[in-house]
């Protein structure tokens, strides 16, 4: 998963990408927390640093020190599609081509609690 910056050029239909701001294999999450702000659904993708870093070493990338990234959704919708299809990108990536990881990403919600 890559976090890029980027505009989009309404006349041509094209995506114009900038700069990275950072990158996290989806195969080396292991869990995702949901808290909610005032206005805000905040999901903190939590990867395991040892496998994050030797996937990125592996596809020509550098290491990598942090394992903890922040996402912010103004929605609850927004944020549900998106913990859905990290589930199950990463249970795709885990499963297919003889990559037999059965560990689930373990998801905590803390919405509504104090």
């Amino acid at each position: 998963m890559f976090n890029v910056e980027a505009d989009f050029d309404k006349k041509g239909n094209q995506v114009a990408f900038r700069k990275m701001k950072w990158k996290t294999p989806l195969e080396s999450v292991t869990s995702v927390s949901l808290t909610m702000t005032e206005d805000r659904i905040t999901l903190t993708l939590l990867a395991d640093l040892d496998r994050q870093n030797s996937i990125l070493l592996n596809a020509g990338f550098k290491k990598i020190k942090k394992n903890k990234r922040k996402l912010q959704f103004p929605d609850a919708i927004t944020a549900r599609d998106f913990l859905f299809h990290i589930k199950r990108i990463h249970h795709l990536w885990n499963r297919s081509g003889g990559r037999h990881n059965n560990q689930a990403i373990e998801v905590s919600d803390k919405i509504g609690q104090k």
